[in-house]
């Protein structure tokens, strides 16, 4: 024991003070509890000279041997209703002597210097208790203290032993469950008035910075993220609506005025979203993004000043977070959130270092990837309503603002694409896949397989006469490919079809060179066209089906059984972090196109030079293609 814990120390005090001392440790249980009540209101209005050798007295009630007999009169059962009123009394009295002495502590650790060592001494008493009064709560009796003000009062003391005792705390069995129970309370509790207001706000300022303090020892051991789930009421998976709601509570609004404290809150949950906690806990992030964490972030980052801390690094969270998948419902997010007016909040000496690659990958890589989905340019033309009045030269640098104006110029195209889109001018057709008919129709007079959702008939009979022929082996496996279409609106679909034929139809000098280009060094093999929308802009190409055989074997596979005549364009998207492929099987030139290009093909002369004068054959490949 720390000498500044000793009962000793009374002697040190004034007379009127050691004497009440000493009266609170002779008193009976019910009239020491009170005295240390009394004791604890009047803290505050006691010399700093004299608080600290008041310690030992609450130290001696916080006896963590007085535990195990408090457990034994809890499960005992009483011989008689007297008895079992007094053995009542007895524990109520023991829980307020003990909370109202962890409150004392806490009055005279907020405002005085204590020694280390005095510290760890004090936790070894205080932590046991802080346990039992948590995990005993269902069942001790009432004792007329709020909830929240007992779990805040946890609350504050374990931030501060974290604080200045360190590592020991964060080892203690139970503590981060602690924790985690009173997070959850605090972030549902009712607030009264203005003063329940402010003890739950501090209090989730303290779990915020012990957070913070504990994000190293999270990383080594996250088996610590499971406790505070369960703490919370469930597991893991609980925390990120709490990380979510956390911040939401701080910073409502994007007006909201960020004082050091708030900023301090808001920094308590940066760690949740670090790489480690998504290594260990793969679900984590997708719970984020389905909790809203993209808007939060966003809100966040526009209410933090220029000059606050963290700012870069919620920027950085903000863009990690918008690319996961599905990605344009996250930047959908994040535009209504107010992603622009957030990028434009500050000067360019903001967006340096770190901050200017990923403002790179945000403007260059991750909005146009996203400027093919319907959903996402709806969105994206309300939020540049008012683009003429950001100065993006004084904002971004010299290449982060190409990267702008590049940017500004895929979505007008594809603005331009939406508004002929839903005028109803811009329509893709759809073919009919029984192999006997294969005309093309629209959307109003064709219907989709209800199994695999791929094959489309203009009628019954062409549905029965497909089934018949094959389409009842292929259907259930088509059907698992479905997943990659899942997250996308049915509208959504329906643009991406649009576009697909937008691209094909203005372009088509470019696909007829790649289809000349394709049967001239693969004359044997079966095509595929690949419109690639990975960084925005379309690029095309005309690779063999084998190609594609891991990412869609059993569709390769069919279409060798068909010799080809399954027509397959192929859109390369980025499906999260990673690019992935959407089937669309729909022909866009006529049912005997291939064999025409490979009969003029075998008529060129092999001079060993036909790929060098591909322009020169090129009228004749955009005649075949005009072919139905």
């Amino acid at each position: 024991m720390h000498a500044s814990l000793k009962l000793s120390n009374l002697s040190r005090l004034p007379f009127s003070l050691k004497n009440r001392a000493r009266g609170v440790l002779s008193a009976s249980l019910e009239q020491a509890a009170q005295d240390v009540k009394k004791f604890c209101t009047d803290l505050q209005t006691i010399s700093s000279d004299n608080r600290p050798f008041l310690l030992p007295v609450f130290y001696t009630f916080l006896d963590p041997l007085q535990i195990p007999a408090t457990v034994d009169q809890l499960r005992s059962t009483p011989t008689s209703e007297a008895s079992g009123a007094a053995q009542t009394d007895v524990i109520r009295n023991r829980v307020l002597l003990t909370f109202y002495s962890l409150q004392s502590i806490q009055a005279i650790l907020a405002l005085d210097s204590i020694s280390l060592q005095a510290l760890s001494d004090l936790w070894a008493c205080i932590w046991p208790w802080i346990s039992f009064l948590d995990g005993y709560s269902d069942n001790l009796p009432e004792c007329n203290i709020p909830a929240t003000t007992k779990l805040s009062t946890f609350a504050t003391l374990i931030n501060f032993f974290a604080n200045d005792v360190g590592k020991e705390i964060f080892s203690s069995p139970g503590v981060f469950a602690v924790v985690g129970r009173t997070w959850a309370h605090l972030l549902n509790c009712y607030k009264s008035d203005d003063d329940a207001e402010i003890i739950v706000d501090e209090a989730l300022s303290d779990i915020s910075q012990f957070i913070t303090q504990a994000a190293e020892h999270i990383r080594k051991h996250p088996d610590s993220l499971d406790d505070l789930g369960q703490g919370a009421g469930g597991l893991v998976s609980r925390l990120p609506s709490m990380v979510v709601s956390h911040l939401r509570h701080f910073i409502p609004h994007s007006d909201t005025v960020v004082t050091k404290d708030i900023a301090t809150s808001v920094c308590g949950m940066v760690p949740f979203f670090f790489e480690d906690v998504q290594k260990h806990f793969p679900a984590f992030s997708r719970a984020l993004l389905s909790c809203g964490a993209v808007p939060a972030l966003i809100t966040v980052l526009r209410a933090f000043g220029p000059d606050q801390m963290l700012v870069e690094q919620i920027f950085a969270l903000s863009v990690v977070h918008i690319s996961y998948f599905p990605r344009h419902e996250s930047i959908t997010e994040a535009l209504r959130a107010g992603l622009f007016p957030a990028l434009f909040s500050y000067d360019t000496g903001r967006w340096k270092g770190a901050a200017v690659l990923w403002l790179k990958n945000l403007l260059s890589r991750i909005l146009p990837g996203s400027t093919i989905y319907r959903s996402t340019l709806v969105q994206l033309r309300l939020s540049l309503a008012e683009r003429d009045s950001w100065d993006a030269a004084s904002t971004f640098t010299t290449d982060n603002l190409a990267d702008w104006n590049a940017f500004l110029e895929l979505a007008n195209s594809r603005f331009q694409i939406l508004n002929d889109y839903d005028s109803g001018i811009l329509k893709a057709p759809k073919m009919c896949d029984n192999m006997q008919c294969m005309a093309l129709y629209s959307d109003e007079d064709i219907q989709t397989c209800s199994g695999c959702r791929l094959f489309r008939y203009c009628s019954k009979d062409c549905q029965l006469t497909d089934w018949r022929n094959d389409h009842r082996w292929v259907c259930a496996p088509l059907s698992s490919h479905r997943n990659d279409y899942s997250t996308n609106s049915a509208r959504d679909k329906s643009f991406l079809r649009a576009l697909l034929h937008h691209d094909y139809t203005t372009q088509r000098e470019i696909i007829a060179r790649e289809y000349l280009r394709f049967v001239l060094e693969y004359p044997n093999l079966l095509p595929v066209l690949v419109f690639g929308y990975i960084h925005g802009a379309c690029s095309i190409e005309v690779d063999p089906l084998t190609l594609l055989i891991n990412t869609l074997d059993f569709e390769a596979a069919l279409a060798v059984t068909r010799d080809g005549r399954i027509q397959y364009q192929i859109m390369a998207v980025m499906n999260g972090e990673k690019p992935s492929c959407l089937l669309f099987p729909f022909r866009e030139v006529g049912r005997n196109f291939w064999e025409e290009l490979r009969a003029y093909a075998a008529s060129l002369p092999l001079d060993g030079n036909a790929l060098g004068r591909l322009d020169e054959y090129l009228p004749v490949v955009l005649e075949l293609m005009q072919r139905e």
